[in-house]
């Protein structure tokens, strides 16, 4: 019996030993592609801070608290005007390394393009050239995650679109005319450009250009009627989406514009000196 006993042991162990080699040849490539896939995982990671970034929800929720970032939209002037964040900076690709070299150092500059490509690939470059990681960073996906999101965006201003049209309200020359003599207070703003506004102007008119009308918002009084016109209606259509868009909504829109305000006889003045 005992010798039956001494003869089963070095089998059991042998068997045990077969047991762990097979284990262990089984499991050795598993553990290796883990082990790599979770070096790939630090790698990746390790690279993706080494371009930094900003996802639309991040970007939307520093924007309401970070005073010191600067929105740099790279796309042509024509797809900037269309739409863009507010108070997007545009400068196009090709100027864009001589903006930031003479920029402010204190602040931060989030790239913006259609998809996020080309901004993505312009912080690698620049990361490179100067060593400077935190000074320019992108959004990630481009202009086209911030609108996935519903993010506000500032409209053109398209006449023959639905939803830009809802955003206006109008007023025609007769309510102007009685609204001017009312002694209500009301701001009312001329969209062009200013040497047309210095050779003839509706009375009271302040001359805001269109194209410099989001830069200067904070220069229009908020709480009371806002009345915009130009020379036939259109930008002022456009400045009551755009006004719209930045969330200014008590604004209407003289659809006829001075010249249909001066063929019905309404009075007009000159800057003077002019």
């Amino acid at each position: 019996m005992e010798n039956s006993n001494k003869n089963i042991a070095p089998f059991f162990v042998g068997f045990l030993l077969i047991v762990l080699v097979v284990v262990i040849t089984f499991t050795k490539p598993y553990l290796a592609k883990k082990g790599e896939k979770k070096e790939s995982v630090v790698n990746l990671s390790q690279n993706d801070k080494k371009v930094a970034s900003f996802s639309a929800e991040a970007l939307f929720q520093e924007l309401q608290k970070n005073q010191s970032l600067v929105l740099v939209d790279i796309r042509s002037n024509e797809e900037f005007k269309i739409e863009h964040i507010l108070d997007a900076k545009n400068v196009v690709l090709i100027d864009l390394e001589g903006f930031l070299s003479g920029s402010d150092p204190q602040k931060k500059y989030i790239l913006i393009d259609q998809a996020g490509v080309e901004s993505q690939n312009f912080v690698k470059n620049w990361k490179n050239k100067s060593g400077d990681n935190n000074k320019v960073s992108y959004l990630e996906g481009g202009l086209l995650s911030w609108k996935e999101k519903y993010y506000p965006l500032v409209a053109l201003g398209d006449p023959y679109s639905i939803a830009d049209q809802s955003k206006v309200s109008y007023m025609k020359s007769e309510e102007l005319d009685k609204l001017m003599t009312s002694g209500e207070k009301f701001t009312l703003i001329d969209l062009r450009k200013e040497a047309a506004f210095q050779e003839e102007h509706l009375k009271g008119a302040r001359n805001i250009f269109l194209d410099d009308l989001e830069s200067k918002r904070n220069e229009i009084p908020k709480g009371k009627k806002i009345v915009l016109y130009d020379k036939d209606g259109l930008w002022a259509f456009q400045g009551a989406v755009r006004l719209f868009d930045m969330g200014i909504f008590n604004v209407y829109v003289l659809p006829d514009g001075l010249d249909g305000w001066k063929q019905k006889g309404l009075e007009t003045e000159k800057s003077a000196g002019s």
